[in-house]
């Protein structure tokens, strides 16, 4: 098994414990900042080609243990990015997401709510 899906295995499992959550608040920022941070992510030395996943486009960075997707310009809340890395504390693993939109805050609040229920469809009985 490659690096790269132990790391997309560990995010997902430890996802399944820490379920994505929106701020209390949402602030979209300018389309061309989701541009920004996906260029800035997909050029990183260690990040994979960017797969497309339905109406996702991912690249996993292995050196910091991150997955980072964006919306294509099909998905509902597109432009938007979320960005899942796995932290470890002493002898915890958690998983930290981070995401930002340019789309409307309740399509964004959706895709956080589709972020959760992927998790659950995948680990459910864990």
């Amino acid at each position: 098994m490659s690096i790269v899906r132990l790391l997309v295995t560990a995010i997902l499992l430890a996802a399944a414990i820490v379920p994505a959550e929106a701020a209390p608040k949402c602030k979209p920022i300018a389309p061309a900042r989701i541009t920004q941070m996906w260029d800035y992510y997909r050029s990183q030395p260690t990040a994979s080609a960017p797969a497309r996943e339905g109406e996702f486009q991912c690249v996993s960075i292995e050196a910091a243990y991150q997955v980072v997707c964006r919306t294509r310009s099909t998905h509902y809340a597109h432009p938007s990015i979320v960005i899942r890395t796995v932290v470890q504390k002493g002898i915890a693993i958690n998983v930290r997401t981070e995401a930002d939109t340019a789309a409307k805050c309740d399509a964004f609040l959706g895709l956080m709510d589709e972020y959760n229920q992927l998790t659950k469809d995948t680990f459910g009985g864990l």
